[in-house]
């Protein structure tokens, strides 16, 4: 007779009896010999978000792999010695996106460095509508702009509204920023609407601006 599938998945049922096999084998445990050159691997933080995912669970276990088998296998390293940048932080993400502004971060990435080109969403190019002035930027296919932006990346698929002003900011995917918005210092998360006649201005620092509106077309 066959056990009855439960609707839900109990970790504790199954979870339980694998961690202590593991304590019983030592699976945990390790030795340290000072005599030999360590070899570390460091657990990257969460995205931007802050929430743990399945992607994060996949490289975990890449990392755990490498290490347990580095004995056994030839594993090279290869040591970066241009730029580089930890983004672990909100300010590490807004840091990171404005070097990419800098032409020898850009001279690098897309001229110096071999390119590894994949395919992109099936999007137009950037529009700049009459009246648009855009300056030291990085702007993303699919993106209608009206405005002034400076010094700002720009995603795909963002509509800048009439006499919108970004300066220093991010604007991440799939966003519409009302008429008469302006935006400083801050970073807008995707697929946000931004009233009209509307202000956001990181003061002290980078602002996350989140707005939930409904977005909507007379």
């Amino acid at each position: 007779m066959s056990k009855k599938l439960e609707k839900t998945y109990n970790p504790k049922e199954i979870e339980t009896k694998l961690y202590e096999k593991w304590c019983e084998n030592k699976y945990f445990h390790a030795e340290v010999d000072r005599s030999r050159k360590p070899f570390t691997i460091v657990m990257p933080p969460p995205n931007i978000t802050g929430k743990l995912h399945m992607g994060h669970a996949l490289d975990n276990t890449l990392q755990d792999i490498l290490i347990r088998y580095k004995n056994l296998k030839k594993i090279y390293g290869y040591k970066i010695n241009s730029y580089w940048n930890n983004i672990s932080t909100v300010d590490a993400y807004y840091q990171t996106n404005m070097d990419f502004l800098k032409p020898e971060v850009r001279k690098y990435f897309f001229k110096d460095a071999p390119s590894v080109y994949s395919k992109v969403s099936d999007l137009p190019p950037a529009k700049y509508n009459p009246g648009a002035a855009v300056k030291n930027s990085l702007i993303g296919s699919g993106s209608i702009i009206n405005g002034t932006v400076e010094n700002s990346i720009i995603f795909k698929k963002v509509f800048v509204g009439n006499n919108c002003v970004i300066k220093n900011s991010i604007i991440l995917n799939d966003v519409y920023l009302g008429d008469n918005t302006y935006i400083e210092n801050c970073i807008v998360e995707s697929r946000d609407t931004i009233r009209a006649n509307t202000r956001h201005v990181g003061e002290s620092g980078v602002k996350v601006v989140v707005e939930k509106n409904e977005r909507y077309a007379l």
